[in-house]
C-alpha cells in the first residue's frame, strides 16, 4: 500500500456499457458477433421508425424479449436509437402490429 496517498491501480478494470458489454450467461463471441452483424444490416440507421425516432441506430433490441426465450440470433435483433427503443417498450400493443415486439 503506497503511504503517499497516491491509490494503486484497479487489478481487474470494470467494464461499462456499450458496445462490448458482455450478457450473463452468454458467450461474448455469440451475442458480439449476432449484434455487430445487425449493426451492418442497418447500415447504422435504426431499423424501427418510430415517430420519435432520431434516425441513427445505436442499441439493439430483442424483438421476442430475453425473458421470454428471445436468443441473441440476427433475427432476434433490430438496430434502434434510444427513443424508438423506450418507445417500442412503451407502446407494446403498437410494436406487436409493425412487428418490433413479440
Amino acid at each position: 500500500m503506497p503511504t503517499d496517498g497516491s491509490a494503486l491501480p484497479d487489478p481487474k478494470p470494470r467494464m461499462r456499457g456499450g458496445i462490448g458489454r458482455k450478457k450473463p450467461g452468454v458467450p461474448r463471441q455469440i451475442y458480439g458477433t449476432a449484434r455487430t452483424m445487425a449493426f451492418v444490416r442497418a447500415a447504422g440507421l435504426c431499423e424501427a421508425h418510430t415517430p420519435e425516432c432520431f434516425r441513427y441506430g445505436t442499441q439493439t433490441h430483442h424483438v421476442l424479449p430475453r425473458s421470454r426465450g428471445g436468443k441473441h440470433e440476427l433475427g432476434n435483433l433490430l438496430v434502434v436509437c434510444a427513443s424508438c427503443h423506450g418507445w417500442i417498450h412503451a407502446h407494446p400493443a403498437i410494436s406487436r402490429q409493425a412487428g418490433w415486439l413479440k
